[in-house]
């Protein structure tokens, strides 16, 4: 079977920083993988080599065996590659329904009527219904988190890129998020998560990949990746399986 996604080699720099190495990785449609390592491992810019905001100086990228290599954001997002921000990022002054018409009339074809009917369902599921009518900044940190979600669903994606998703969000916001995810990766969409929650981590994926200073460290199943040494050794210095247990 061919990978949806595949990078091969990717290197990106920033003056005299490499923020990654020659990372290879692949994932399969429908596959929902963790990524994970320290702060400024290279995690949020690999994401950003995948959804197009940064261009890397060598490697390869594709998508459904097309070459995406210097292509657009937004021309990503139409290709199937939704994503959402560590740093949330909504239309404040919009209401929290118009931020789901935005790019939910992307699609020129699609009806205003209808598009506002697919945002209120999609509110609905995420518990945001009654507050669609609501600036959108007037919603805590964790709602925002799931109009992002919202905005996703519109686009109907083929691949989710979700950077550190769970931060500062109440448990019960948390769990209805991974519901969310669940669901989504059961109707076969892919999903790489980036979180420094370990919890969530290894209840949601089934695959995890661990960087450290822009390169791949470990790659596998999560019981496999949890007691990896130099994934153990990244997280915790020089002290070992058994100091850490």
């Amino acid at each position: 079977m061919t990978a949806q996604l595949v990078t091969d080699g990717v290197v990106k720099r920033f003056g005299g920083l490499t923020a990654l190495d020659h990372v290879t990785f692949e994932i399969e449609a429908g596959e929902l993988v963790g990524l994970i390592g320290p702060n400024g491992s290279g995690k949020t810019t690999f994401l950003n080599v995948l959804s197009g905001f940064y261009r890397p100086e060598q490697g390869s990228v594709s998508f459904e065996g097309r070459s995406i290599v210097g292509r657009e954001p937004s021309a990503l997002a139409t290709a199937g590659i939704a994503r959402s921000f560590q740093v949330t990022k909504i239309f404040r002054r919009l209401s929290v329904l118009e931020n789901l018409l935005v790019p939910g009339l992307t699609d020129w074809s699609a009806a205003p009527r209808a598009a506002a009917e697919k945002g209120r369902a999609i509110l609905d599921g995420l518990d945001l219904g009654r507050l669609a009518g609501e600036p959108a900044a007037n919603l805590s940190g964790g709602q925002a988190k799931l109009l992002e979600f919202g905005r996703i669903m519109m686009l109907a994606p083929k691949l989710v890129l979700l950077d550190e998703p769970f931060g500062g969000v109440h448990p019960t916001l948390k769990r209805l998020m991974h519901d969310t995810i669940r669901d989504w990766n059961a109707r076969g969409t892919s999903i790489i998560l980036i979180s420094h929650d370990m919890g969530s981590i290894f209840d949601l994926c089934r695959r995890i990949v661990a960087l450290q200073n822009g390169r791949v460290i470990a790659n596998g199943p999560p019981e496999a990746v949890r007691s990896d040494p130099a994934v153990l050794q990244a997280y915790l210095g020089t002290r070992s399986a058994r100091a850490a247990s």
